[in-house]
């Protein structure tokens, strides 16, 4: 019904522009919007990537939920094209996605690992990951990716 009646726009008028505590309701609203519907049908056209820095936002937030419905939101996200999954890179999600890996929270390193593992397939994160990693998630990683026989030899 949101999505419908136009409140996507709405919504990410909060998240960019809003109060703190408005900021963080509506990046929390779209994130549960990306993860219940399609976000191909939810975020036409420019709209998915305007969702990538609210997300990110939301990942620095102390609530447990808001990291997961943004990392779950994120997952989502990062399944539809390359130039998402680059705009999340560009935002500096990454290094927030690879240090949630190892919250404290099992749901939390799961949604982390997935929205990881959606983010692998980008060229610029494998290459920042095998090289830069402070936890060195992608030398494992990699063995289970088709295509990466570089990173295999090291």
């Amino acid at each position: 019904m949101i999505v419908q009646q136009g409140g996507v726009t709405a919504l990410l008028r909060l998240a960019n522009e809003g109060t703190d505590r408005g900021r963080e309701l509506a990046s929390q609203a779209l994130a549960k919007i990306a993860i219940t519907m399609d976000p191909n049908i939810a975020f036409k056209g420019e709209r998915a990537a305007e969702l990538v820095r609210p997300l990110i936002r939301l990942l620095a937030s102390e609530d447990g939920l808001q990291n997961f419905e943004s990392l779950m939101a994120l997952t989502n996200l990062a399944s539809m094209s390359e130039e998402i999954r680059v705009r999340i890179v560009k935002e500096k999600g990454l290094r927030t996605i690879e240090y949630l890996m190892f919250s404290e929270h099992e749901m939390i390193q799961r949604a982390a690992t997935e929205a990881m593992c959606n983010l692998m397939v980008t060229e610029e994160v494998t290459c920042s990951l095998s090289f830069h990693s402070p936890f060195r998630v992608c030398p494992q990683l990699s063995f289970f990716s088709p295509g990466l026989h570089l990173l295999r030899r090291g």
